[in-house]
């Protein structure tokens, strides 16, 4: 069927792991148009890459060319919505970047353009595919944990205030740290879970870092930032009660004075046993995977190697992520026709409905029923 050709819209920061992770993948996919309301973008992004492609300041320009099959949209959380509907219904596969969208309804707006025009579309939620969490939802497959019924989402970081592009613009980024790190957290436990079934949510969020502290003040690894254009929240936490009758917590920060640098991690407990990620990312470390539990009349705990080994079609790459080298993989493949999408944007809608509860129910003081 030859390569696939892939089109960019939004050539800020995050488009660069795009375009790495797609470079691993030169016999399979081809990167033919780029675009960015800033055209020097597209055309920098360009430069880096090399080769005949095309760049476009309007996304609707980009997708009226035939040739391209899939669009990956990397701009605010703001455009998400829009640019993954018309590209649906321009006849063109979409991956989104995090989160989905702005609000559950856009969600389900996205998810029903994607059944309409019979095209695939997934979420830029990665960190299902790092060897922790693959390793712990065999676990929980498998029963090891037995009934699970409390868990901790956790992205939280002390001083990661986002202080380039629109971040702190609500009317661009709709929402602050809940729909930066929040997704990622909250996906990574639901999956490992395989538990997408909320019944309530009760949540507060703050934002009384972002707007109170002063420059001279923040220490923050990104630069200061000024409080009077801070217009989201730097903290939001979320109660989760799912169907079931499990709880689950949602924990997000980008400011907050607590001693965590945790982004997609998670702590569980069920009835046979527990587990927790800690480290990752954020911290600079490799994820450390306790797990916790009886054996022989005695408590233990344990730190497992939670490696999974490489395969041929799987190398290490030093350099780049490798739950980011298996997302594009995954994706590769079911546009190829050789599996499913793993993040399915069903799930996604329900993430969504859980961020806007929470945000209602930080407005409202009250419980919100999903």
């Amino acid at each position: 069927m030859g390569k696939l050709k892939l089109g960019i819209i939004g050539c800020g920061g995050i488009s660069g792991m795009h375009i790495s992770g797609l470079g691993h993948f030169p016999d399979r996919v081809e990167i033919v148009a780029l675009c960015d309301i800033v055209l020097a973008k597209a055309e920098a992004a360009k430069a880096r890459i090399g080769g005949d492609i095309k760049t476009y300041a309007d996304y609707r320009e980009l997708l009226k060319d035939p040739a391209i099959d899939v669009v990956h949209v990397c701009t605010p959380n703001g455009l998400h919505a829009r640019i993954s509907i018309d590209a649906l219904n321009a006849g063109k596969h979409v991956l989104v970047e995090k989160p989905m969208a702005g609000s559950a309804a856009e969600a389900q707006a996205m998810l029903d353009a994607s059944r309409k025009n019979g095209k695939l579309l997934t979420v830029g939620l990665q960190n299902r595919n790092s060897s922790p969490a693959r390793y712990l939802r065999g676990m929980v497959q498998a029963g090891e944990f037995g009934d699970i019924y409390y868990a901790r989402a956790r992205g939280m970081t002390r001083r990661r205030v986002p202080v380039h592009g629109g971040y702190l613009d609500p009317k661009v980024n709709v929402g602050g740290c809940l729909l930066d790190s929040g997704p990622h957290a909250l996906d990574t436990t639901l999956w490992i879970l395989g538990n997408y079934k909320p019944a309530s949510v009760v949540g507060r969020t703050f934002d009384l870092l972002g707007k109170g502290l002063q420059p001279h003040e923040q220490a923050n690894f990104e630069g200061a930032w000024d409080p009077a254009k801070f217009g989201v929240e730097d903290t939001a936490i979320g109660f989760v009660t799912m169907e079931n009758g499990a709880l689950v917590t949602v924990e997000s920060a980008w400011a907050v004075n607590m001693a965590v640098n945790d982004y997609a991690q998670t702590t569980f407990s069920g009835t046979r046993g527990g587990a927790s990620m800690e480290d990752g990312p954020a911290s600079g470390k490799p994820y450390k995977l306790t797990l916790n539990g009886v054996r022989g009349g005695r408590q233990y705990e344990a730190e497992v190697n939670y490696d999974i080994p490489v395969v041929k079609d799987e190398p290490k790459i030093p350099t780049f992520p490798l739950n980011t080298y298996r997302a594009f993989r995954i994706w590769l493949d079911a546009l190829e026709g050789k599996g499913e999408v793993l993040v399915k944007p069903e799930e996604c809608v329900v993430l969504a409905r859980i961020f806007d509860g929470i945000y209602e129910s930080a407005r409202t003081g009250k419980m919100v029923r999903l």
